[in-house]
């Protein structure tokens, strides 16, 4: 959003003085000194009602406010000592009084979903559109009210006799390069946040300025697609917004989405005229291929009540333009072979999945792997014992992490599995960014599958599939061990048998009756079929000792070695 370099400058000047003065280490020392105080209170509450309340988020958000005050007066003194333009300062505090406002609140038409043979009929589209408004204060923000800092920043203007200097001192055409670049990249980020309405937004405006640009159009077919899948599994209200409850022009979008989502036919038909076009103008893009035939065959399993003749020619004929205004959008596909084989594939699916709900035999897993890849091998241990906010104990974490990650490559040998390891936190120097990048690409992947749990094609399907050639396989396994240490169960004695004890023998007896559980578990992923091979919880209510530990990790790597019969 910003427009010169000199509103960047005051931005990373504030930035600067949050890192100068451990604005970072000094809030999370005092967060925890609040959360203790919390704790501590609360239990005199229930005790005393008439003792005074406390607001441990109301304390965070004042701290959090005055360093952000304490960064603009830092930032704002350093910035004027730059050759920039002082005024700046105020123009971007008028751009953050509508941070919540995507990009610019460019307008779009009406049409914006329109294609070749597709209209989308007004009772879809938002006739009167509100103005955004600035920013409110609230109560509980990390942030000061924009007001307050742009007096804060007139009165670092009074205090300077500079009035000139620059906008541009780099070069204006690479921040242009930078903005456009950051603009294109936000609506890859909102495909990762699943925020689709929005990526279909971001794309559809920028779209007004790179009509042919391939990347948006990937981009907005693909959140079609991921909104259609939402929909197909009963889970619209994850990605769709209330237009209600927004503001400016985006809530065009958000209008059109919610009402295409009512009934699932429309979205899906949408979103598979997209997925046909795209693919039609890049067939090399294998991603947008495999969503495409995804797409298609929901129309069948979930989208049509009556998929049967539903795209027959006799259908076309008798078709309303506003009322099958989706079936339309196929007028000039529907007698394609591929689209045919699209559809008879979607029956026989939908037949097949009849008929395995109705099988309730557990298959034993044995996945015949020769070589996989473990992804940042996790270990933790957590402590509930402990007085504090923090009952993660870090320095045994990541003592064990290291220890793990030897079990494992000791335990693939035993079942003669070739194991590879990347471990992002020791990552060699010679190859340091190529390895945090491919680890950044499979763990987006690996979150994604995860987070969809049903199947869906990646939005970064495309990036992942050079790894198959690289690692020589396609299998990536997420694993790991959480062990946690509850408060002992030895209160449940009688008082009379603890006061009686000998201090060394109630330690014991107190160890002794410490109650642990814990949970091992795996997720083995195919980045080359998007699936998710296998997945594995191991839970335990005891000590998280190597034996066991061990056990879990044989028994696992055994069935992914172990042949198919």
């Amino acid at each position: 959003k910003l427009n010169t370099e000199a509103e960047l400058a005051f931005i990373l000047s504030h930035e600067i003085a949050h890192f100068t003065e451990k604005h970072s280490i000094n809030s999370a020392v005092t967060f925890d000194k609040i959360n203790r105080k919390g704790k501590r209170l609360r239990k005199k509450l229930s005790l005393n009602k008439n003792a005074n309340s406390y607001d441990p988020l109301l304390n965070k958000s004042n701290y959090s406010k005055a360093n952000e005050e304490e960064a603009d007066l830092l930032g704002g003194k350093r910035f004027l000592k730059s050759a920039y333009r002082p005024s700046a300062i105020i123009d971007a505090f008028d751009i953050l009084e509508f941070a919540h406002v995507p990009l610019s609140n460019d307008s779009l038409a009406t049409s914006f979903l329109d294609l070749d043979g597709l209209t989308i009929p007004a009772r879809y589209l938002l006739k009167n559109i509100d103005p955004p408004s600035p920013m409110e204060d609230q109560e509980y923000s990390t942030h000061p009210n924009v007001d307050a800092r742009r007096k804060l920043g007139k009165k670092l203007l009074q205090s300077t006799n500079k009035k000139e200097g620059k906008d541009f001192i780099v070069s204006e055409s690479l921040f242009k390069t930078a903005k456009t670049t950051a603009q294109f990249e936000l609506c890859d980020v909102l495909l990762q946040e699943f925020q689709y309405p929005d990526a279909i937004y971001h794309s559809s405006v920028l779209l007004k300025k790179y009509p042919n640009n391939r990347f948006l159009k990937w981009i907005k077919a693909y959140a079609l697609y991921g909104l259609a899948q939402y929909v197909n599994a009963n889970r619209e209200e994850e990605v769709i917004r209330d237009y209600q409850d927004a503001e400016g022009n985006i809530t065009l979008v958000y209008k059109a989405t919610e009402k295409l989502s009512n009934r699932p036919a429309n979205i899906n038909l949408v979103a598979a005229r997209y997925c046909w076009d795209y693919h039609e103008a890049y067939p090399e893009d294998k991603a947008m291929e495999l969503a495409l035939r995804d797409q298609v065959e929901d129309l069948v399993i979930f989208g049509l009540e009556e998929p049967e003749g539903y795209f027959s020619d006799s259908k076309f004929k008798k078709s309303n333009p506003k009322k099958d205004f989706g079936r339309l959008a196929f007028a000039k596909i529907h007698q394609n072979k591929d689209f045919k084989k699209m559809l008879a594939d979607g029956a026989r699916y939908k037949k097949e999945m009849d008929e395995e709900s109705k099988k309730k035999k557990k298959k034993k897993v044995a996945l015949g792997l020769k070589k996989v890849v473990f992804v940042n091998p996790a270990y933790y241990r957590v402590d509930l014992k402990r007085r504090s906010n923090n009952e993660l104990k870090y320095i045994y974490s990541e003592s064990r992490q290291k220890e793990f990650e030897k079990l494992i490559k000791r335990n693939a040998r035993r079942v003669h599995l070739n194991a590879q390891i990347i471990d992002s936190h020791r990552l060699t120097s010679r190859k340091k960014s190529e390895s945090f990048n491919d680890f950044s690409k499979i763990r987006r992947f690996q979150e994604e599958l995860l987070h969809h749990n049903m199947y869906m094609i990646a939005s970064n399907f495309n990036e992942v599939q050079p790894l198959v050639k690289k690692y020589k396989t396609a299998a990536f396994v997420n694993m790991g061990n959480i062990s946690i240490r509850k408060k002992p169960g030895i209160l449940t004695y009688p008082t009379a048998v603890l006061l009686a004890m000998p201090p060394t023998t109630y330690k014991a007896v107190k160890k002794a009756f410490a109650n642990y559980e814990g949970m091992q578990y795996a997720y083995v992923f195919d980045i080359s079929t998007n699936r998710i091979l296998h997945r594995e919880f191991a839970t335990y209510k005891q000590k998280d000792i190597k034996p066991l530990i061990e056990m879990n990790t044989y028994n696992l790597l055994y069935r992914l070695a172990a042949k198919k019969k």
